[in-house]
């Protein structure tokens, strides 16, 4: 909603992390909370450590999309949040045709592969007000599409 009461018209954003070539293009990272040892790690003169938290930023499409072009030419990361808050992490490799998805939804995890062309249809997709169900749908399109090929 905009300040009139109408319905805002702010490009949707989503939340992305991704790193390409080494660096980090959208997000950032910070050491994650550093949990007490036990009594064993202590004995044996470990130390614990809390590992790194990943924050996401929000942005739009064309960023989103070149971020993506990015991670699908020099492999790091890829990760987007669904309109409900699911997330999509895009798996890449420079020698496979193919990127694998793997999906948060509904509590669980699923890998999917889909072709280099049809990610940027995926995110773009995306960016359009679907439930978790309606991604899924896509998602197994997309899949089946490429299994036919």
């Amino acid at each position: 909603m905009n300040s009139s009461g109408g319905p805002s018209s702010d490009p949707p954003r989503r939340f992305v992390w991704c790193s390409a070539a080494g660096q980090v293009l959208h997000g950032r990272t910070r050491p994650g909370p550093t949990p007490r040892a036990s009594l064993w790690q202590r004995l044996l003169g470990r130390e614990a450590s809390g590992g790194t938290i990943y924050e996401f930023e929000a942005i739009e499409l064309e960023p989103a999309l070149r971020a993506l072009a990015r991670h699908l030419a020099d492999p790091g990361a890829f990760s987007i949040e669904t309109t409900e808050g699911a997330r999509l992490d895009f798996l890449a490799s420079r020698r496979s045709p193919e990127v694998t998805i793997d999906c948060w939804f509904f509590g669980a995890s699923e890998e999917l592969a889909i072709t280099r062309t049809d990610a940027p249809e995926l995110v773009t997709r995306l960016y359009q007000p679907l439930t978790d169900h309606d991604v899924s749908r896509f998602l197994l399109a997309l899949a089946e599409r490429r299994a036919a090929a």
